[in-house]
């Protein structure tokens, strides 16, 4: 294969791995949507975190096995694996915790300092070179994300910041962590093992309050299915990207979730769209086209 069918092919990956994390994004997006619904019909929040872990895991070993992947850990990212899953177990927590102290807009967008996160450590660790399109890609993806969620009236607390960024750095490192281990095993393989390992804890969380609580009629029903069964689409188009894309350039694609967030609110829950959001909405679009197109120059 010659120099330029290998950049062409190279190139192709990347705009692959842009759209599945893109994907994955709107999906991630319509789960939490979903979710927010389920909740007025009596389903808590960790029937919903560990209904989706189990559906996820489900769907990840399926697809795992139909492709002929081993579905064994290397012993050469073993105490990757340890790092990686521990950040993916306390993330989910820290992000519900954190709510509990300040508002969800500001949890939301201390979290989304993880593509930063990502970018900053991915060069001080040699991982990935972070050109100046990504750079400011990064940025006004963070501004576009701050415009969309409208802070408004900020409620500062220290305990529910300090959690957000737990979840911000717990996040992050996951990204990094998959990346690497990515080079060691299949894609998929990689959620399979962390979601493997989280859903007892996840599972002793939902019995110690009570069990699971399921929906109180038909209608719920369907909401809360929906909201479990959007993150396998979710995590294998996730996961998928991030071999394609690299860490740092498909964690600003994540931009896209508040984003999609916000514009499936307005269908799903029939809230309004203000100008801050819209134009905080055209910055999360131009970031992620510019870094799409001068990302890997």
């Amino acid at each position: 294969m010659s120099p330029g069918t290998k950049a062409r092919a190279a190139r192709i990956s990347f705009i692959i791995g842009i759209l599945m994390m893109g994907l994955a994004a709107l999906f991630f997006g319509l789960s939490n949507n979903l979710a927010k619904i389920s909740y007025d019909g009596g389903v808590t929040v960790w029937t919903v975190i560990t209904g989706r872990a189990v559906l996820g895991l489900i769907a990840l070993i399926v697809l795992s096995i139909a492709r002929g992947h081993k579905l064994t850990l290397p012993k050469a990212v073993f105490w990757l694996f340890v790092i990686t899953a521990t950040a993916n177990m306390i993330q989910n927590p820290a992000i519900l915790l954190s709510m509990k102290f300040i508002p969800i807009s500001l949890a939301i967008l201390i979290i989304y300092l993880f593509p930063i996160i990502v970018a900053l450590f991915s060069a001080l660790l040699g991982h990935e070179t972070i050109t100046r399109p990504v750079a400011v890609s990064a940025l006004v993806g963070f501004v576009g994300v701050a415009l969309i969620l409208e802070l408004g009236t900020i409620v500062l607390d220290w305990k529910g910041m300090a959690l957000a960024f737990v979840a911000a750095c717990g996040l992050a490192t996951n990204v990094m962590g998959a990346a690497r281990m990515n080079r060691h095993m299949p894609a998929l393989v990689v959620p399979l093992w962390l979601y493997g390992v989280s859903l007892p804890f996840y599972t002793a969380v939902l019995v110690s309050q009570g069990g699971p609580h399921f929906p109180t009629d038909t209608g719920y029903w369907l909401i809360f299915l929906g909201a479990i069964g959007a993150l396998p689409i979710a995590l294998i188009s996730f996961y998928s990207a991030l071999p394609r894309a690299g860490a740092a350039r498909a964690s600003l694609v994540m931009n896209f979730e508040p984003l999609f967030t916000i514009l499936l609110a307005t269908v799903l829950l029939h809230e309004t769209l203000g100008p801050m959001q819209i134009a905080g909405g055209l910055l999360i679009i131009g970031s992620i086209f510019y870094v799409s197109i001068y990302g890997r120059r």
